[in-house]
């Protein structure tokens, strides 16, 4: 028959007692430090371990067996916490003990410690979400033997923030925000100093706005949000996420123009949580938005505007914008919303072309062809071929592929494109001088540019 373990629903009555990161049948490395946190818990889940702490009326005890290992509490005034430090080779047994006023709960746990390595690691979170103003949250790692057995990293284990302003993770894993003004995704990873084994997750802070409230909110990338006060007249979270440049979002006519825009990349999503909606979906005061310089404009010409997409008709609004250190800023945002930078589309044209590396050779790596294409009416279809000094074809690298404005030819582009050095018969090509030839054609006509690249096997 099973075993039928009753755990009482008294509030405030111990009843659950576990300690982290669990050592049953756990590895440990010969030398290391671990930190062991004993987690005590009542019959609803809630914790009762502040009546363990500072001269409170429950005890806890720790006991080690094995030779080649000692257990310490660090402060006697929060025995919750302790110190595993093992320093030779061996097999050990962790008994813990825990009173709370007439309940008593008691765990052991047998394992190992010698040479071992990790295979992988895994992080863990209670919840992807975390108020940039909580005290902090508890991660969890789980690193296997390459036998599927747990290890405990210890004292091996680093952790790193990304961006590092947004918050630090103590020694014993706990992330703690440190700006209450950082919105959007943090990215956590734990690295074993050893192996080098790391994994990584990813955890998205939120603003919670008391009602009527002011708020100066950034991503630490550039972009900022300011809502005055009384712009959101109840409690709301207001969060930040980064959606990819994707679909109808990349290429669009705004609401209202005739003109065709490209989109920059860096996509901005802003989110508002709470129990009821703004009168018409609107702020009752604009808030300002900040966007940053992006980098996939950067050698396009036109005046950046800030534009909100609506999800619901797929099609972009441009805001009133004005140019700013650093970005493009809005003052007119009146919708919790997504956002980006639009630049008008130019006339049919085909600027900063470039090859590189040149001399090239395709022993070593391929040819990159980049350019940045014009089209006021996208598509336009881009023919690339390669010629050698007599004017004989050597290789198309691309036939008529229809392509939207942008820029082309990096690994960051709307497209790579690279010519290996072979033939359009599959031979490699001689050594010496070749011409690139770029075309691109709409409906307005052609143009082309050539650039020259040396070849050398």
């Amino acid at each position: 028959s099973g075993r039928l373990t009753l755990i009482p629903q008294t509030p405030g009555r111990m009843a659950q007692l576990r300690v982290e990161p669990p050592l049953q049948d756990a590895r440990l490395r010969a030398g290391d430090t671990s930190r062991l946190r004993a987690v005590l818990r009542d019959g609803l889940g809630a914790s009762v371990e502040d009546r363990f702490r500072g001269g409170g009326p429950g005890t806890l005890d720790w006991t080690l067996t094995g030779t080649g290992a000692e257990l310490v509490v660090p402060d006697p005034a929060d025995p919750t916490r302790a110190e595993l430090r093992v320093s030779e080779s061996g097999a050990f047994r962790l008994d813990v003990a825990a009173r709370l006023t007439g309940a008593l709960q008691f765990l052991t746990a047998d394992f190992v410690a010698g040479a071992f390595q990790p295979e992988a690691i895994t992080l863990s979170v209670p919840s992807p979400t975390l108020a940039n103003d909580a005290d902090g949250v508890q991660l969890s790692y789980r690193a296997l033997t390459l036998d599927g057995a747990t290890q405990i990293l210890g004292s091996g284990l680093t952790w790193a923030v990304s961006p590092p302003e947004a918050g630090q993770v103590s020694s014993d894993g706990v992330f703690r925000p440190a700006d209450a003004g950082f919105i959007g995704p943090v990215v956590i990873t734990a690295r074993d100093g050893i192996s080098g084994k790391a994994a990584s997750l990813t955890l998205s802070l939120f603003r919670r706005l008391a009602p009527g409230a002011s708020a100066r909110l950034h991503d630490g990338a550039g972009t900022e949000l300011d809502i005055p006060a009384g712009a959101i007249p109840f409690t709301a979270d207001i969060g930040l996420a980064r959606p990819p440049l994707v679909g109808p979002k990349r290429n669009a006519t705004p609401s209202g123009s005739q003109d065709r825009y490209i989109v920059g990349d860096r996509l901005v999503r802003f989110s508002m949580r709470a129990d009821r909606a703004l009168p018409g979906d609107s702020l009752r005061t604009a808030a300002s938005l900040l966007l940053p310089d992006d980098p996939s404009l950067a050698l396009l010409d036109g005046t950046r505007s800030v534009a909100r997409f609506d999800a619901s008709t797929l099609r972009w609004t441009l805001l009133p914008s004005e140019e700013d250190p650093g970005g493009v800023r809005s003052s007119e945002v009146y919708r919790i919303s997504e956002f980006g930078v639009l630049v008008p589309n130019q006339g049919l044209g085909l600027q900063h072309v470039a090859v590189l590396p040149s001399p090239f050779s395709p022993l070593v790596a391929p040819l990159r062809i980049g350019y940045v294409l014009n089209s006021a009416v996208p598509p336009a279809t881009v023919t690339i071929r390669v010629f050698n000094v007599r004017g004989e074809l050597v290789r198309t690298v691309l036939d008529a592929v229809p392509q939207e404005p942008g820029r082309y030819g990096s690994r960051t582009s709307r497209a790579e494109i690279l010519w290996n050095g072979l033939t359009d018969g599959g031979l490699l090509a001689r050594n010496g001088r070749y011409v690139v030839e770029i075309s691109a054609r709409d409906a307005t006509g052609t143009a082309t540019e050539r650039v020259s690249v040396v070849l050398i096997k």
